[in-house]
């Protein structure tokens, strides 16, 4: 499914990517949100593919709206995969590599995918299924997230009616809704977690998880969305579980702030946050200097 709303610049390249799979059971669906630009014009060129379908809401849902609306009313495969209109696929056959790996297993609900720090899932080697990819039960994956590390939205597939049955996959209205979405399903069966390197989020102004400047706010709203992914999975984790899952959680949201802070924020209030955060580890260390370069020297290593 591709969501789009304003996207004529971008949209052609999703839909071309989508197309280029060369897995042969395949639909393809944009959803646009009431586009006010050519991103109408630009899909409709597609239409004459049959893997491809065209929707225009009625009215303004939202970014998460839509995706909601697209995942229940719109798509009709047991999998799904959500690639935003704005972001592409550089592999033509990652979709037939993830089906295989999960029909390879049992009981799967999400193919997690990735291409960063991947070398951290080796102590996990007897959950491994190839050279690439590892079943974990979906709870010990949730259990261990923070250590073994996050997913790209993009290439994560997932089964529909799970989605679905859950209820709650797609209705968080925040900047990480695609985590809160997705994470949560793990709790109902097997999880892949896959190296995934061929994809590309594309960086620009208009990005939902980029245009908040204020890092501060968007820290907050992380710990606002993990105390709601802990309320949403019930009784899946133990009250202590839930404790310490959040313990972590926060404590790597912190992290995140800092770093994030650090590398965009010109100020010297973010060396005073860095202060306050100090870490004596080697990428800390490493990213606070190109800070002190940045800010005292006007000397920009980050770019």
């Amino acid at each position: 499914m591709i969501p789009a709303y304003n996207q004529e610049k971008y949209i052609s390249q999703a839909i071309e990517c989508a197309l280029m799979q060369d897995y042969p059971r395949l639909e393809i669906v944009v959803a646009d949100d009431c586009s006010t630009d050519g991103t109408e014009e630009a899909a409709r060129r597609y239409t004459s593919d049959p893997r491809f379908r065209y929707f225009r809401n009625e009215v303004n849902l939202g970014r998460v709206g839509n995706y909601r609306n697209t995942l229940c009313n719109r798509v009709s495969g047991e999998w799904v995969v959500n690639l935003d209109g704005d972001d592409y696929y550089t592999d033509s056959s990652f979709i037939s590599k993830a089906v295989k790996d999960i029909l390879s297993q049992k009981n799967v609900v999400c193919l997690y995918g990735r291409k960063y720090y991947f070398d951290v899932l080796k102590k996990y080697r007897q959950y491994r299924i190839n050279e690439r990819s590892y079943c974990l039960p979906g709870k010990l994956y949730l259990q261990k997230f923070n250590e073994i590390g996050e997913f790209a939205h993009m290439v994560t597939l997932f089964r529909r009616d799970v989605a679905i049955r859950d209820g709650k996959c797609y209705t968080m209205n925040s900047v990480q809704s695609d985590f809160h979405a997705l994470i949560r399903l793990s709790i109902y069966g097997n999880v892949i977690i896959s190296y995934t390197p061929g994809y590309q989020w594309r960086r620009h102004g208009d990005n939902a998880s980029v245009s908040f400047q204020d890092f501060k706010f968007k820290y907050l709203q992380n710990l606002r969305t993990q105390d709601r992914i802990m309320t949403d999975i019930g009784n899946a984790f133990t009250p202590e579980e839930k404790e310490q899952w959040l313990a972590e959680s926060r404590n790597r949201a912190r992290n995140t702030y800092v770093i994030d802070t650090l590398k965009n924020v010109r100020t010297f209030r973010a060396l005073l946050l860095g202060l306050r955060n100090f870490r004596l580890e080697k990428t800390f260390l490493i990213i606070y200097l190109k800070a002190v370069l940045a800010i005292v020297f006007r000397i920009d290593c980050f770019r």
